[in-house]
């Protein structure tokens, strides 16, 4: 009878060389930004553009983020910290 413990193929994992160039965010969005999250990944799939939802986010962030008005922006849509609500 084999043993495993814990391991696939004997050896230790290789050590990453590069650091990881990428990172996980967790968001909370209500559920009236994530229906039109949907709908617009399915006006860009009628387009022919398939694109994930985490893509989306990323460069919608990036534009956002990219714009000198950022905070009147911020007010005009009520954001705050979710634990101030």
């Amino acid at each position: 009878m084999r043993r495993w413990a814990g391991r696939t193929n004997g050896r230790m994992a290789k050590k990453r060389e590069e650091p990881a160039q990428e990172a996980r965010l967790h968001v909370i969005v209500g559920l009236e930004t994530a229906a039109r999250v949907d709908e617009a990944r399915g006006a860009l799939k009628r387009q022919g553009v398939h694109v994930s939802i985490s893509h989306l986010v990323e460069i919608a962030l990036l534009e956002l983020l990219g714009r000198r008005d950022l905070a009147d922006v911020l007010r005009r849509h009520g954001a705050s910290a979710r634990r101030q609500r």
